[in-house]
């Protein structure tokens, strides 16, 4: 785990508690490390959608439904 990831699980713990969940509890041992995982997915698909938005206006300059899908 790096030290990014240890950060953003304690900063989920933090919220969990200040919005007065039991952080130890069963359901919700695992959350913060879920979020961090999710969001580092999340960040990933970003950079692959970032890709596939360059090669269609490279690729695709009219107005195609394909352009169109991406672009809403």
């Amino acid at each position: 785990m790096t030290s990014d990831e240890t950060k953003k699980e304690e900063r989920v713990r933090r919220f969990l508690k200040e919005i007065g969940e039991d952080v130890d509890r069963e359901g919700l041992k695992d959350t913060p490390r879920r979020v961090a995982e999710m969001h580092e997915s999340m960040r990933s698909l970003e950079g692959h959608l970032n890709a596939v938005q360059a090669w269609l206006a490279k690729n695709h300059s009219d107005d195609s439904e394909l352009g169109k899908v991406f672009n809403e």
